[in-house]
């Protein structure tokens, strides 16, 4: 076995994350991980990191490095390191889908409620809002039956399957993966119905059921269109 020093480990962790970093970039997969308004932080710190990783490398090979014997809690880290980037060879890179969303916190009520505020005062297209802004509205609005009837389009994937319907959802996050919250609108339709994770456009009709605190909330499905899973599925718009 070939004995690394703690400080070389360091810059061969460095260069790993950096390339699987770069890599998912590369391939437009980033977006399934992080929230896009980070993308370009990320970037420098990583480019930086791995510039100044290659100079490290450099200067040790030019000073003729020796080894020094390392922890093998120093290996085992490398380890999974380097076995995280062979597997975004191997293994697809999915977005977070149905499979997690029963384990998924549910949205931000906080920063939904703000949403709220801005689409009552904004003379934004009712009919353009995103899952999440209907979200919010049948949710958190003062008044959701305002809404009752109005025409929606919403991007979102097929979480959840029953007779007459689907759930369509939609994943948020602040700064990455491990913060995610699920938004969730139902759908109802006599329609057939997509396979879980299927990426639609739905259009419908917005239906508010009851009244606070106990009020229910569904699209009425009108027709829906197969659509590619986004670059960055987090997005609301």
């Amino acid at each position: 076995m070939i004995l690394i020093s703690k400080k070389l480990w360091y810059g061969i962790s460095a260069l790993l994350i950096s390339a699987i970093t770069l890599y998912l970039y590369y391939i437009n997969k980033i977006g399934y991980f992080i929230n896009s308004n980070y993308y370009w932080y990320l970037l420098v710190s990583v480019i930086t990191i791995f510039i100044f990783t290659v100079i490290y490398f450099w200067y040790l090979i030019k000073n003729g490095h020796k080894p020094k014997p390392a922890r093998y809690s120093q290996y085992i880290f490398g380890s999974l390191l380097f076995c995280i980037f062979v597997s975004l060879f191997i293994v697809p890179i999915k977005p977070l889908g149905a499979e997690s969303a029963n384990y998924a916190k549910r949205g931000n009520s906080k920063k939904a409620a703000q949403k709220v505020q801005y689409i009552a005062k904004s003379p934004e297209s009712i009919s353009s809002l995103s899952l999440i802004d209907w979200y919010s509205l049948a949710t958190l609005s003062p008044n959701p039956n305002q809404y009752n009837g109005q025409k929606a389009i919403i991007k979102g994937f097929v979480s959840e399957v029953r007779d007459g319907g689907f759930d369509l959802s939609q994943y948020q996050v602040s700064c990455c993966v491990v913060d995610a919250s699920l938004y969730t609108i139902p759908v109802k339709t006599t329609q057939k119905i997509p396979a879980k994770d299927t990426w639609l456009n739905v259009e419908g009709q917005f239906e508010i059921i009851g009244q606070k605190p106990n009020i229910k909330y569904q699209l009425n499905f009108i027709k829906s269109e197969v659509i590619a899973t986004p670059d960055d599925p987090y997005k609301s718009k």
